[in-house]
């Protein structure tokens, strides 16, 4: 199996390389990825991935697909006649996977459970070669509505389950739940980063983008996709 250095030579080689061959990029998940509603049309972390990428790193020939959609969670996304038409019919190099926040409150055997589906997301990932990049949850808001405050309660266990099964396939990580907890210290700019109480907004997907440039080595100061809110 692929260790953490392979993925991070192949995605320098990538970047580096300038006739490389393009690549297909697959974002798989659930309504933070989807980037439904809580952008209120500002732009999603997969849209200004694009941009990123296509546009100012010159990878013309990458293809950026976000099949994630609203509501969905790593059982649903773990079975095989999914998981096909989302991801492998696409012949991905890298997926971008973001899911657990819908399992704390829809998926039964809670976060082991959970794990169970999530390992087999990554492995179905890996067994197509493609590079898994596997992303823990900012933080949210807190809220009266029991739904969301059992997620509130989760959140920190299922970020722990995302991250341990992320080093058992040696994937690469990005921890948005650090990145938002170093950066947010003020009760209103965390309040500003979010467009629901679990659901980031404008700013918050930005951010989101800016911790995957850096997880993946493609930020930059002078980048006007990593300095829009600046």
């Amino acid at each position: 199996m692929p260790t953490l250095t392979d993925y991070k030579e192949r995605l320098a080689d990538h970047f580096n390389t300038q006739d490389a061959p393009g690549w297909n990029w697959v974002f798989y998940g659930d309504s933070i990825t989807h980037g439904a509603a809580h952008t209120h049309g500002w732009r999603s972390f997969p849209e200004i991935f694009h941009e990123r990428v296509r546009w100012e790193l010159k990878k013309s020939e990458d293809i950026v697909i976000n099949t994630a959609y609203s509501g969905q969670t790593a059982f649903n996304l773990s079975q095989k006649e999914y998981f096909t038409s989302h991801v492998t019919r696409f012949s991905p190099d890298a997926v971008f996977l973001l899911i657990g926040t819908n399992d704390i409150v829809k998926t039964e055997g809670g976060a082991e459970g959970f794990r169970t589906y999530l390992d087999s997301i990554i492995a179905q990932i890996t067994d197509l070669g493609a590079i898994p990049i596997v992303q823990n949850y900012p933080p949210i808001g807190k809220s009266e509505n029991p739904q969301y405050v059992k997620r509130f309660e989760q959140m920190p266990v299922y970020n722990k389950v995302i991250e341990e099964t992320a080093q058992k396939y040696d994937a690469l990580f990005v921890d948005h739940w650090s990145y938002w907890n170093a950066r947010t210290n003020a009760p209103r700019l965390f309040e500003a980063w979010l467009g629901e109480t679990i659901h980031p907004g404008a700013r918050g997907h930005f951010e989101m983008a800016m911790a995957i440039f850096k997880a993946i080595g493609i930020h930059s100061d002078d980048s006007p996709c990593c300095r829009i809110f600046n």
